[in-house]
């Protein structure tokens, strides 16, 4: 398991990182033909790194979350820097 999920990727993480930034510059056609890839492979970087981030911003709501129940409002936990 790696990361960004679970289950096997046949990229490595990094160079699913690497495809899915050129991804946003160029289309995943482009990025495929430029990095010698199949498009698939580009489409599963880009997914890979969309669930990424939406679990890390799952991730942030929730620690806001259960700071401003803990801590008694939310200018307390933007008070304290405890906020992302």
């Amino acid at each position: 398991m790696d990361a960004l999920g679970s289950g096997k990727h046949r990229l490595t993480e990094a160079y699913s990182w690497f495809l899915a930034g050129w991804a946003k510059r160029l289309s995943r056609k482009e990025v495929a033909q430029a990095f010698h890839t199949t498009w698939d492979h580009v489409f599963s970087s880009v997914e890979r790194v969309v669930v990424w981030g939406r679990g890390t911003r799952i991730c942030r709501v929730l620690r806001r979350s259960v700071l401003t129940k803990l801590l008694g409002s939310e200018d307390t936990v933007i008070n304290a820097g405890l906020s992302d």
